[in-house]
């Protein structure tokens, strides 16, 4: 029992939850209209895409977990988290852009990462690697406990 795979269980389990918490902070003297206006949580900015992806790792993970870690759950598990972890650079960007937007406002406003995307970020890019590594060494066949004549 190889325990690479319940690091990827772990790993994609705390990225799904980093889904529902904020993704945004939005800090300083920021007009009422513009806080309100601008999406916070995870769940509002592409979350059940977000979740669906992570779906893969967390399912492949699961079965392995009750069977076998082998090269085709790990296949399953790359994709997924590849996507969750790509997904999040470009959400990142979208951030990082939102927070220039309000600087060229100007006021002594800023908009920054919240801890749920960074959740999010590290716990897909965990998955995706433990999941190379699954892939490159799975777990042994099972040998049956009386071999078949």
């Amino acid at each position: 029992m190889k325990p690479v795979k319940f690091v990827v269980l772990g790993a994609a389990a705390l990225a799904s939850i980093g889904v529902f918490l904020d993704w945004i902070a939005v800090t300083g003297d920021v007009p009422a209209l513009i806080r309100d206006a601008m999406p916070k949580s995870g769940m509002e900015n592409g979350g059940p895409i977000f979740l669906f992806f992570l779906a893969m790792p967390l399912l492949a993970a699961g079965i392995g977990a009750a069977k076998r870690f082998g090269r085709g759950l790990s296949v399953l598990a790359i994709i997924g988290s590849a996507l969750a972890s790509l997904l999040a650079l470009v959400k990142w960007a979208d951030i990082e852009s939102a927070g220039d937007e309000l600087a060229k406002l100007g006021g002594g406003g800023s908009v920054g990462v919240a801890p749920g995307y960074w959740l999010v970020f590290f716990g897909a890019t965990i998955a995706l690697f433990a999941s190379f590594v699954t892939l490159i060494k799975p777990e042994p066949k099972l040998q049956p406990a009386y071999p078949a004549r």
